[in-house]
């Protein structure tokens, strides 16, 4: 199951932190246009433990031997 916790609240907008384990096309977009609230932005910080830390848009990062095995296994390539 997902797990959603409350980052952050204002009167105009609410910024929302969602783990999801397998997503599917436009997921959460649909999920919180079906309870009445539209998304404005989304930010993907991980996938598969592989993590941005704070990588400026547009940026890029090298990425750790171990984590490219952590990928290669995730798909079974290894």
């Amino acid at each position: 199951p997902a797990e959603i916790g409350v980052l952050r609240q204002t009167q105009a907008t609410t910024i929302v932190e969602i783990i999801i384990h397998e997503g599917r096309k436009r997921q959460i977009r649909r999920m919180f246009l079906a309870i009445g609230h539209p998304v404005i932005m989304l930010r993907r910080v991980a996938i598969d433990g592989v993590t941005v830390n704070k990588i400026p848009i547009g940026d890029f990062r090298h990425l750790t031997s171990a984590e490219v095995e952590v990928l290669y296994r995730s798909v079974r390539l290894k």
